[in-house]
C-alpha cells in the first residue's frame, strides 16, 4: 500500500491506491491500520477492503462487533434485500449472520472498523457456497502462509 508518515508521526494512506494490499479470497483486496497496540489482539483495526465488479462474498459472521461504511461503489445485502451506495455506514453487531453479499457493476471499496482484531476473522457458511466458491476458498486457503499466534 502507498502510504507516508508525516512529520508529526501520522500515516497517511488512500483506499485509491491498493499497491501491496494483501490479496484474499473471491478475489478481495485488503490492508489493515491497527487502532492501538499491534500485538494486543483487543487492539481496535481498521480494514480498507476492495470488491471486483459483481464479487459475491457468501454468508458469514463476525465474532467482532463492526461498523462498515462503502466508500466506492454499492453492495448489495441478500438478507436486506437492499443496495447500500457511497457513503452507508452500518452497524453489526457479533455474530450476526448475514449475506451473501454482492459488489455492483462499479466494484465496492468498504472501510471496516472492528472493535478488536481477534473477532475479525470470518466464519464462512459453505452451505451457502456455490461448488466454485468452495473450490476459490480451498485453494486460496491452500497457497495461504499458516497463522501463527505466540
Amino acid at each position: 500500500m502507498s502510504s507516508r508518515q508525516t512529520p508529526s508521526g501520522i500515516t497517511i494512506s488512500s483506499f485509491e491506491d491498493r499497491d501491496g494490499w494483501t490479496p484474499l479470497a473471491f478475489g478481495l483486496t485488503q490492508t489493515q491500520i491497527i487502532l492501538s497496540e499491534p500485538d494486543n489482539p483487543k487492539s481496535p483495526v481498521l480494514y480498507m477492503t476492495h470488491f471486483p465488479p459483481d464479487t459475491v462474498l457468501p454468508r458469514h459472521h463476525h465474532e467482532s462487533p463492526f461498523c462498515d461504511a462503502v466508500v466506492t461503489g454499492s453492495m448489495w445485502v441478500e438478507d436486506d434485500q437492499t443496495w447500500y451506495h457511497a457513503g452507508t455506514v452500518r452497524h453489526v453487531p457479533p455474530l450476526v449472520v448475514y449475506g451473501p453479499t454482492k459488489s455492483g457493476p462499479n466494484g465496492l471499496t468498504l472501510l471496516e472498523f472492528y472493535a478488536q482484531v481477534e473477532g475479525v476473522p470470518a466464519t464462512l457458511y459453505y452451505d451457502s457456497m456455490s461448488p466454485e466458491q468452495v473450490e476459490e476458498l480451498e485453494r486460496y486457503l491452500a497457497q495461504r502462509p499458516a497463522r501463527t499466534r505466540e
